[in-house]
């Protein structure tokens, strides 16, 4: 399954039920490398911020209220480099896409707004798609033929 750095903390809340047993023995393989994925996400932002923010006179970021501190240019320069980061892809194959998206529909999560589209795109791939445009041809050709 291809999922985007920004989809990681959705898939951790949709996936946050309790389950039979086997289901999710199979579902904590699927976390842990959403998990690892997840810590290099993590580190990979701490670096653009890091790199990106203004220094001190020790030479180490400026971080006040608990936020880095950049300068015009480098904010905006950051804010590019962390929706770059957010939407690169990586691919977990432990796990049946099917099975993953059957735990996602069981799931009686609570979303804010905007969160679930992030999870809507897992299953807007190009493959749901053509899956999609398959079953519609299909259906139109199996229509005409009752209706003769």
């Amino acid at each position: 399954m291809k999922i985007q750095n920004k989809q990681i903390e959705p898939l951790f809340k949709v996936l946050n039920y309790n389950m039979k047993f086997a289901l999710a023995r199979q579902r904590d393989k699927f976390l842990k490398e959403l998990v690892e994925n997840n810590d290099d996400f993590l580190k990979n932002q701490t670096k653009i911020k890091e790199a990106l923010a203004k220094k001190g006179k020790d030479g180490n970021p400026v971080i006040e209220d608990n936020r880095y501190q950049f300068t015009d240019a480098n904010e905006k320069k950051c804010v590019e480099e962390l929706n770059v980061l957010a939407n690169e892809e990586f691919e977990i194959n432990v796990l049946e896409d099917r099975v993953i998206k059957d735990m996602i529909q069981n799931s009686t999560a609570e979303f804010a707004l905007g969160e679930t589209a992030l999870i809507d795109e897992l299953f807007n791939t190009k493959a749901d798609k053509k899956e999609k445009e398959v079953k519609s041809k299909t259906d139109k050709v199996l229509n005409k033929k009752t209706k003769k």
